[in-house]
């Protein structure tokens, strides 16, 4: 559920400051599914239903599903760590 928090989160502060085109990353298969539509998982959900508001609106976005491997490389780099670490 956090991720779907994450999601929502980042489609409301991108709307609120004005970015209308964004690319979302995440490694939840599970999210990926409910964003593109493919799971009814947690269809009567508010978090669901209000991530579906957003999108509704005049956003551009793409969500990417990556690896857990790829997300495990981006945060090392992100915390200064070098790669392998």
């Amino acid at each position: 559920m956090s991720k779907l928090w994450d999601v929502h989160n980042v489609l409301n502060y991108s709307w609120r400051l004005g970015l209308h085109k964004i690319i979302v990353e995440t490694d939840n298969a599970t999210v990926t599914n409910i964003f593109h539509g493919k799971s009814k998982a947690l269809a009567d959900c508010a978090l669901v239903a209000s991530i579906h508001e957003l999108l509704a609106r005049q956003l551009e976005v793409q969500l990417h599903r990556i690896s857990r491997t790829v997300a495990d490389r981006i945060a090392a780099l992100m915390c200064g760590r070098p790669l392998g670490e």
